[in-house]
């Protein structure tokens, strides 16, 4: 069964921002995030990845972010 991570990173120098995802390790995680942004941005680095205890909910009127292969 899946896990979900939040994930922090960064596109490009000033634009930093954090998604939430799921998946079996932190590896594969950051492996999402990099494949998903590679044809976006030339760099992404990854400042911390947090395994969370349960399923985020949505946050009403708030768009939410799911990266899944």
């Amino acid at each position: 069964m899946s896990k979900f991570f939040k994930v922090r990173f960064t596109l490009t120098q000033s634009v930093e921002t954090e998604a939430v995802t799921d998946g079996e390790n932190p590896d594969e995680v950051v492996d999402k995030i990099r494949n998903y942004y590679a044809g976006i941005a030339d760099k992404v680095v990854i400042h911390e990845v947090t395994e969370l205890e349960e399923q985020p909910q949505p946050t009403p009127g708030k768009p939410s972010l799911r990266i899944v292969n």
